[in-house]
């Protein structure tokens, strides 16, 4: 779509002098640096006077509120995983089973204990393996779709312009898409 100068002036003040890109804004107020070099410490432990000296390296971010403000939506994060409680569980499914197994395949009393014991940490075992695998098939569809919002949204807010004479963002070319910065959002 071919946008004329007059697509570009701010809805609100109908000037073009303080309009910019809102990436544009959002890239000059944020800054990264680097610090690398050499730190002194001093401390004291029982009476006894102590003295380091170690490299220090260290970045860091910078960013104005308005560039803040400004930001793109962020990426949405990757679904995590059940965590060592469920892992703990597996396992204690597999070791309590292999004891059930050992125990009925013994020439002993406990053929019967044993064989139930497998049976059911077998059964455990599966049916958690099941119900995790459904599970994180629905958590890596809700992301799919969520990247899929994601990348909608950072298209809208690739098309935005920024007045700073009055603090407002819009499409150009439609007035209608004029709201205050921090309702940026509205238009993703």
């Amino acid at each position: 779509m071919q946008h004329s100068p007059e697509d570009f002036t701010c809805p609100i003040c109908k000037q073009i002098d303080r309009v910019e890109k809102v990436s544009a804004v959002y890239e000059a107020g944020t800054s990264i640096g680097a610090y690398s070099g050499g730190t002194v410490g001093v401390g004291m432990a029982g009476g006894v006077v102590g003295v380091g000296v170690a490299q220090t390296n260290m970045t860091g971010m910078s960013q104005t509120n308005r560039s803040l403000r400004l930001a793109p939506p962020p990426q949405p994060q990757l679904p995590q995983g059940e965590g060592c409680g469920v892992g703990l569980l597996l396992f204690l499914c597999f070791a309590v089973g292999l004891v059930g197994l050992g125990m009925a395949l013994a020439d002993n009393s406990e053929r019967l204990i044993g064989a139930a014991l497998f049976t059911v940490c077998t059964a455990g075992f599966v049916s958690l393996l099941v119900v995790l695998g459904r599970k994180s098939r629905i958590k890596k569809a809700e992301h799919a779709q969520q990247i899929v919002r994601w990348q909608q949204a950072v298209a809208n807010w690739e098309r935005l312009y920024y007045c700073g004479r009055n603090d407002v963002v819009f499409i150009p070319g439609n007035s209608e898409t004029c709201v205050p910065a921090y309702e940026l959002y509205k238009l993703l």
